[in-house]
């Protein structure tokens, strides 16, 4: 809870958010990088896998692998990362 204006950061975000070069020092692969990119555009996982022509599985695997690259553990956590390192634009 934030109170006084204060902003409450998980400890898990927060951790990644102070690693933030750990994106750039583990590669993504061309698939998770485009993966993420559709994420960012506000596509779901069947939406994306339907665009790909893979199954929900395989992309939801692909997205897992590209979570675990910057240890991020949720798609909140994920979505945080990308906006912070910019490395996506982020579709509001």
């Amino acid at each position: 809870m934030a109170m006084d204006e204060e902003v409450y950061i998980e400890r898990g975000l927060m951790d990644s958010l102070l690693r933030r070069d750990t994106l750039a020092g583990q590669e993504l692969t061309t698939r998770e990088n485009d993966e993420l990119r559709m994420l960012c555009r506000g596509l779901s996982l069947t939406a994306i896998s339907e665009k790909m022509n893979l199954s929900n599985k395989t992309v939801s695997a692909h997205k897992l692998r590209a979570m675990e690259k910057p240890g991020v553990q949720s798609d909140c956590q994920l979505y945080c990362l990308l906006a912070e390192t910019r490395m996506f634009d982020i579709a509001i």
